[in-house]
C-alpha cells in the first residue's frame, strides 16, 4: 500500500507502482528471475521482473523492492555478495542495461522503496497499543533504524545508499477500526 500511495502522490496514479518480491531470493539464480539471466544461461531471452517494471512505466514510477533485507537468508556473506553484484552499481550509476534487449534505462525517473520486516521483533509480545506506540517512538530515529538493519544483516554499503529509512508505525486497535 505504501508503494501505491507514493505512486499516486508522485506520479498521479497507483498503477505506476510495481512490487518486486525479494523475500525468497537466496541464490544468484533467484536474482536472474528479477534482473534477467546472463547470456548463455537458461532464460537468457526472457525479460525479468525488474525490466518489465521499467517497460510498464517508461516515464517513471515507484518500484518496491519488497522484503529486500531477506535476500541471502541469514547468511550475511551471501546477502552482501548478491546485493553488491546486482544492486550497488545500478543504484550508484542510475542506469540498468538489459542483457535481453540491450536497452539502457535511466533510473532517475523512478523512486525505489525497499521494504523488510526487520522491525517486527521490536513489537513481539506487546499486547497494548500504548506499549507498541512507545516502542515505536523510542526506535524510529534514523540511527536506531540503521542499528536495527545492521543487526539483521543488512550490509552497511546498502544502508549508506538509502536516502531515508522509516520504521512504520505498528498497527493498533484504533487504526484497524478505520
Amino acid at each position: 500500500e505504501t508503494a501505491k500511495a507514493l505512486a499516486l502522490g508522485l506520479y498521479g496514479s497507483k498503477e505506476r507502482a510495481t512490487i518486486i518480491p525479494f523475500g525468497n531470493v537466496q541464490f544468484e539464480g533467484d536474482f536472474n528471475i528479477i534482473f534477467n539471466s546472463p547470456r548463455g544461461y537458461q532464460g537468457a531471452n526472457q525479460i525479468g521482473l525488474f525490466e518489465q517494471a521499467l517497460i510498464n512505466n517508461p516515464n517513471g514510477g515507484v518500484i518496491a523492492l519488497d522484503e529486500l533485507s531477506n535476500v541471502g537468508g541469514n547468511d550475511p556473506v551471501q546477502k552482501e555478495k548478491l546485493l553488491k553484484k546486482y544492486l550497488y552499481d545500478m543504484l550508484d550509476e542510475g542506469k540498468f542495461t538489459s542483457t535481453v534487449t540491450n536497452k539502457t534505462y535511466d533510473l532517475g525517473k523512478y523512486t525505489f522503496l525497499a521494504t523488510g520486516n526487520d522491525g517486527e521483533k521490536l513489537f513481539f509480545g506487546m499486547s497494548s497499543d500504548d506499549m507498541r506506540n512507545a516502542t515505536w517512538e523510542r526506535n524510529r530515529d534514523k540511527e536506531k533504524i540503521h542499528q536495527l538493519l545492521r543487526g539483521n544483516g543488512v550490509p552497511e554499503a546498502l544502508i549508506g545508499r538509502m536516502a531515508d529509512v522509516i520504521l512504520q508505525r505498528p498497527a493498533t486497535k484504533a487504526s484497524s477500526r478505520m
